[in-house]
C-alpha cells in the first residue's frame, strides 16, 4: 500500500490554527479537493504573503507543482472553501502575465516551489496541499 507523504506547518493566531499538509500522492484537482475534505478541511486557501511562505514551506524539493484551492469556472475565480470569490486586491503571488485563461477551459491553481501561482487544465494531475482549520475561543 501507498502511504502519502505529509509535511505539516502550524500557523496559529486569533484563535485559528490552520495546519498545512502536503500530498504527495498524484490526483486530478477535484480528487485533491475531495481528498482534502475528506481527511481535513479542504485545499489550501491563500490570505496573505505570511500564509503563502508558510504553506511553500511544506512544498518539498523534488516536486514542481502542487494544486491550492483556487479555481475558476470561466467567469470568476474562487477559492474552495466555501465557494468565495477570489480578489487580486487582497493577496495574490501569480507568475509574470497570469492569469490571462488562453485555454479557455475549467482551470486550477498550483503552486511552484517558488511560490508563485500557475494555473493548468484541473483533470492534470499533481501533488497537493491540503489544510485543517480549527477554531478555538480565546479569553
Amino acid at each position: 500500500h501507498f502511504l502519502p507523504l505529509i509535511l505539516l506547518v502550524v500557523m496559529e493566531g486569533w484563535g485559528i490554527t490552520r495546519e498545512y499538509h502536503y500530498l504527495e500522492k498524484l490526483k486530478t484537482w477535484a480528487e485533491a479537493q475531495s481528498y482534502c475534505r475528506e481527511t481535513f478541511t479542504d485545499l489550501a486557501t491563500v490570505d496573505n504573503r505570511d500564509e503563502n511562505n508558510k504553506l511553500l514551506s511544506v512544498l518539498p524539493g523534488h516536486g514542481n507543482f502542487a494544486w491550492i484551492g483556487l479555481h475558476e469556472d470561466l467567469t470568476k475565480w474562487k477559492w474552495a472553501l466555501g465557494n468565495s470569490e477570489f480578489n487580486n486586491i487582497h493577496y495574490s503571488n501569480w507568475k509574470a502575465n497570469y492569469p490571462n485563461n488562453k485555454m479557455l477551459k475549467q482551470i486550477c491553481v498550483v503552486m511552484t516551489k517558488s511560490g508563485t501561482w500557475y494555473y493548468f487544465p484541473c483533470c492534470g494531475t499533481f501533488p497537493a496541499v491540503c489544510y485543517y482549520e480549527e477554531y478555538k475561543t480565546v479569553y
